[in-house]
């Protein structure tokens, strides 16, 4: 078998979640399919695809993040009232230059979940809320930090039980 640089690429970003036992390939779709069937027959027990329309946080990514980064520019950012911790960086910005910078990054770089979801443990952090449709996130928290309480809000029903949850908190 010859090298497929487009497979060499996707199978260099191997290595998103291995902590817990997570890997997650990005690039072209038909090297990430190819990566996909060489996973199953190392022995991955199992290998899926994620419905996205786009190859987020890879390099893929770069000239759509620099036409961001360019529309970010003439937009005013005002200084967040409260802490955010970036999952590019793993910490937190105020300025709202590295903010444009950060957010332009977030394209084509890799979510380094596990490292932000410890760091906001080690910060106090007790509960961990995703929002949106489905649970990934909040099934990826307990795997990576069980002590942590997750929730998911996807209805208003699960808005009011996040509600009461923190609440009493």
């Amino acid at each position: 078998m010859g090298k497929n640089p487009r497979l060499v690429f996707a199978l260099s970003l191997l290595g998103f979640l291995p902590v817990i036992g997570i890997f997650v390939i990005a690039g072209d779709k038909a090297a990430v399919e190819r990566a996909m069937g060489l996973a199953k027959d190392a022995g991955a027990k199992r290998s899926l695809p994620l419905p996205v329309s786009v190859p987020s946080h890879c390099a893929l990514m770069k000239p759509a993040a620099e036409r961001l980064r360019e529309r970010l520019a003439d937009i005013e950012f005002a200084v967040p009232e409260v802490a955010v911790l970036h999952n590019v960086s793993v910490a937190e910005s105020r300025d709202p230059a590295e903010l444009r910078d950060l957010l332009a990054r977030q394209l084509y770089s890799p979510v380094r979940w596990v490292e932000t979801v410890r760091e906001l443990r080690r910060r106090g952090l007790e509960n961990l809320v995703e929002a949106g449709p489905g649970k990934v996130l909040m099934g990826l928290n307990r795997r990576i930090e069980a002590s942590l309480g997750s929730m998911a809000i996807y209805d208003l029903e699960t808005l009011d039980k996040a509600l009461e949850t923190l609440a009493n908190a």
